[in-house]
C-alpha cells in the first residue's frame, strides 16, 4: 500500500498511518510512506520521523527518484535506515535543476517526468543505496501520452528503465510499469 501525508496535522496523520499499517497487516501487506516535496511530509527526515514514531513491522519507505532529488536528500542518508523499510522504489527522471516556483514544480511532478537517464537526476547514485529488487515506474508525461498514446508511452517507459538499469547498475533490479 502506497501512502503519503499531505495534512500539516502530523500527530493526526501519524496516528492514522499507524492505523492503516495495523489494518494492512491483517492481509500481509506493507504500507510504504512516500514523501513528496510539496506535501506536509516533504523530505527523508520527515518520513523517517513518522516511521520511527509509528514503529510497525509492515511500515516502509518508498523512494521516488524525482521527490528524493527535489527534497535535496543525499543517497548516503539511506544507508543508516533499516533495510526492512525498503520494498520498492519509483523510477523516473526529470530536469536536474529544481524549480523554485511551486506551480512549476507541481506541473513537472504531475505531467512532465522524463524517461530514466533522460534528465538530470543521478538515479544510479540513489539506487545504489536503495536495497530493493523491484522498481516501479511513475512517469506521468501528458504531452508524450497525447503524442504517442498511453500504450506506446508505457512501452517506452519500461524499455528506457530496463536499458538504464542494465547500463548503470552492477546488481540488476526488476522494473515493473505502473505509470
Amino acid at each position: 500500500v502506497l501512502s503519503s501525508i499531505w495534512t500539516p496535522n502530523l500527530e493526526y496523520a501519524t496516528e492514522k498511518f499507524a492505523k492503516v499499517c495495523d489494518l494492512a497487516a491483517q492481509f500481509g501487506l506493507t504500507v510504504d510512506l512516500e514523501y513528496v516535496p510539496i506535501a506536509a511530509v516533504n523530505n527523508l527526515a520527515g518520513a523517517v520521523k513518522v516511521l520511527r514514531e509509528v514503529n510497525r513491522p509492515n511500515a516502509g519507505l518508498m523512494i521516488d527518484m524525482h521527490h528524493f532529488h527535489r527534497a535535496l536528500d543525499t543517497p548516503e542518508d539511506l544507508d543508516a535506515l533499516p533495510r526492512e523499510w525498503f520494498h520498492f522504489a519509483h523510477l523516473c527522471d526529470a530536469q536536474g535543476q529544481i524549480p523554485t516556483d511551486r506551480a512549476e514544480m507541481i506541473r513537472i511532478l504531475r505531467e512532465e517526468r522524463l524517461y530514466a537517464g533522460e534528465g538530470g537526476i543521478d538515479i544510479a547514485a540513489i539506487l545504489r543505496h536503495v536495497p530493493v529488487p523491484v522498481l516501479s515506474i511513475e512517469l506521468p508525461h501528458l504531452a508524450r501520452v497525447k503524442e504517442l498514446g498511453t500504450a506506446e508511452h508505457a512501452f517506452r517507459c519500461i524499455e528506457a528503465a530496463k536499458k538504464y538499469v542494465s547500463e548503470t547498475l552492477e546488481q540488476p533490479k526488476k522494473c515493473v510499469a505502473i505509470a
